[in-house]
């Protein structure tokens, strides 16, 4: 019996042997993971020097990330994210609000 072609490259090693599912996913992992880099090292504060953020801001940059790529762009966006990345329960700070603006300006396609 044969078995597929990318669970026999999986089998024998070769990961990137057959194109398909996951190369596919790999890449969309890969643009995912330098998108949240980037919004977190945003929301975190960038500066000169700075490559990583805190995990804090790396938790708030996914779901800053999913609500900008989402469907919906409305009014309630920035506010939404500024309250996320200010955690302060709807009184977000004028950085924040920048930070915010500045995300949705950035991400947004």
């Amino acid at each position: 019996m044969h078995e597929p072609p990318e669970i026999g490259a999986r089998r024998h090693g070769k990961q990137g042997a057959v194109l398909g599912r996951d190369t596919v996913s790999t890449a969309t992992t890969v643009e995912r993971a330098e998108l949240l880099r980037e919004a977190s090292l945003t929301i975190c504060g960038r500066r000169e020097g700075k490559t990583t953020s805190c995990t804090s801001c790396l938790r708030k940059a996914d779901a800053v990330v999913r609500l900008v790529k989402g469907s919906d762009l409305n009014t309630v966006l920035v506010p939404r994210i500024a309250d996320i990345i200010c955690g302060s329960a709807g009184h977000p700070c004028g950085l924040c609000w920048d930070k915010a603006t500045t995300l949705v300006l950035e991400l947004r396609p």
